[in-house]
């Protein structure tokens, strides 16, 4: 383990004091040492071609996932961490019953403040249709306090600054980014 996890109390403080953003906050979803994401879109891409977004700010009707199909959820709420804070997220536990796998990734120091988007792949295990439903359990963030433990400075690796451009919807040219040879 690393750093000191936050509690609700110490996450509001943050939320507060202007250091951490969630946009849109709820407290109903800060919980006792974590906040709950909602999705926001489902993107989809079937075997047969078809490419499209569920976008639920649009409509609050299921999206139905096809047999072992895969999709990509961006998340409702837009976070900004500030220096010294890490983010790690937790699967809901409803997926297990729903028949969902969910992954994911953390969120570094500094992470939003581009623009980028928090986003999940959301996977149905099931080999039959199924169903997920807007305001469904999705996953949950925890915040590290980090400030206090000794670090070296590390840099932002070719890959993650790749992402995060994909994220921000950033026109990339490969030919012009910084790589990282040494891997």
């Amino acid at each position: 383990m690393f750093g000191n996890l936050l509690s609700n109390t110490l996450i509001q403080h943050l939320i507060d004091e202007k250091g951490l953003h969630i946009r849109p906050f709820s407290k109903k979803k800060l919980q006792v040492a974590q906040y709950a994401l909602g999705p926001l879109a489902i993107r989809y891409e079937r075997e047969d071609g078809t490419i499209g977004i569920c976008d639920f700010r649009d409509t609050k009707k299921p999206y139905v996932f096809q047999p072992d199909e895969y999709a990509v959820v961006v998340v409702e709420e837009h976070i900004v961490l500030p220096d010294g804070i890490v983010g790690r997220f937790i699967p809901a536990s409803g997926l297990i019953e729903r028949g969902f796998g969910l992954t994911a990734g953390k969120l570094d120091p500094g992470y939003g403040a581009k623009g980028e988007e928090i986003r999940f792949g959301l996977k149905n295990l099931k080999s039959k249709t199924n169903e997920y439903t807007y305001g469904s359990p999705l996953a949950y963030i925890e915040f590290f306090d980090i400030r206090g433990l000794p670090s070296a400075s590390t840099e932002v690796r070719y890959y993650d600054n790749f992402i995060r451009q994909l994220r921000r919807g950033a026109e990339l040219d490969l030919r012009t980014m910084d790589r990282d040879d040494k891997e």
